[in-house]
Formats: C-alpha cells, structure tokens, sequence
C-alpha cells in the first residue's frame, strides 16, 4: 500500500490494526477507501491544529470483517431499536451507514488538550467542517463523509454496551460523564496499540 502522508500524519497508518493481525484479517483498503482515508487525514490535520497538540488515533479504517468483531453490540442495538432480525440482510443495511469502512471516519483521543468532552465542546464551536462527530466514552469519533452536516451527538453505554445516541448538549455534560462510562476502554484494548500521530517532522 502507497504511504500517502500528510504534514502530520500517514495515511498507511490508519489502517493499522493490532486486533486485525492477530486474527488473520486484511485490512488494506482499496484504491477508493485509500482516496476517502485522504478526505480523512486533511480533516485530522484541521483538528490537530484547532487542538493545538498531537492526536492519538485509536481505529481509521476498518474492512467488513474487522467492522463485525467491532460493532456487535452497537450492531444489535440497532437492530433493535429498527425492528430489524440479526441476519445477513440487516447486517448489509447496517454495514451500509458505517464510516470506518468507507475510510471516512476515525476514533481519536488528545490528552495534552483535555477530556473527550473538551474536545467535543471546542470541535462543536469551531470553523472545522466534519459529518458527525461523536463523544464515545473515552474517545472522540469523527467523520469526513462528504454530507457534512456538522452534527454533534454522545454515544450512551451501559452495562451490557452500547444503548443510543443522542444530541450532543455541551452544557449538561461534565468529567464524570466520560469516566463512568469506562466500558469503552475494552475497545481500547482491542483495536491497535495508541501511536500519537500528527507530531511535525
């Protein structure tokens, strides 16, 4: 795969998944998604510099398989909520709305900056143009899809994973809301090992 780069950051390296090779999975995305990851890594690099600081990009593109391992609970939760049977025709219509598997979207946290929450809050008040932008628990998901609606939403989990999103509203949200909702860092644990990305060479 060509290492197309940005100032700050390498396009290869969004597709670098830990959990991936330990299962044997190809995660190389085609000619298409690897022209979306550029969409994607221009978006990151307006991020980096509102921040301010170094990012630590967690997950960027992920293939179908990868997609499945990853998203069983939020996969099931929506089958729920649309009425929709655990099949393969549902999982088609659900694969169909993911961003990472288009190369459009990235999970991201910047701890020199602040919380997810803080994050969310100044990416919201920004100039920065995104599709979706959403505090995940312990992390920040972003999305470059070319809609560019700008909509900012937080991601509840429970005890059993992932419940709903709602719309993102800055001032009913403080620190605690992030840290309890700690079941978010078993995704941590499954997708690659952090590498703090946008440093200037």
């Amino acid at each position: 795969m060509p290492k197309l780069t940005r100032d700050n950051f390498s396009i290869s390296e969004m597709s670098e998944c830990s959990l991936a090779e330990r299962m044997g999975m190809d995660n190389t995305p085609s000619i298409a998604v690897l022209e979306n990851l550029s969409a994607t890594v221009t978006g990151l690099e307006r991020i980096r510099a509102l921040l301010g600081y170094p990012i630590h990009v967690n997950s960027g593109y992920r293939c179908e398989a990868l997609e499945m391992v990853l998203c069983q609970s939020d996969y099931s939760t929506w089958c729920s909520l649309n009425g929709h049977a655990i099949d393969c025709d549902s999982w088609k219509r659900y694969f169909s709305t993911k961003d990472h598997p288009r190369g459009y979207a990235a999970d991201f946290t910047c701890a020199q900056y602040g919380s997810p929450v803080d994050i969310v809050r100044v990416i919201q008040s920004s100039a920065v143009k995104f599709d979706v932008c959403i505090l995940e628990g312990s992390w920040v998901h972003i999305s470059f899809a070319p809609e560019m609606r700008c909509e900012v939403r937080v991601k509840e989990f429970d005890q059993f994973g992932v419940t709903v999103t709602t719309p993102f509203q800055p001032e009913a949200l403080d620190e605690s809301h992030y840290d309890a909702k700690t079941l978010a860092s078993d995704f941590l644990e499954t997708s690659r090992p952090k590498r703090s990305l946008g440093v200037g060479h």
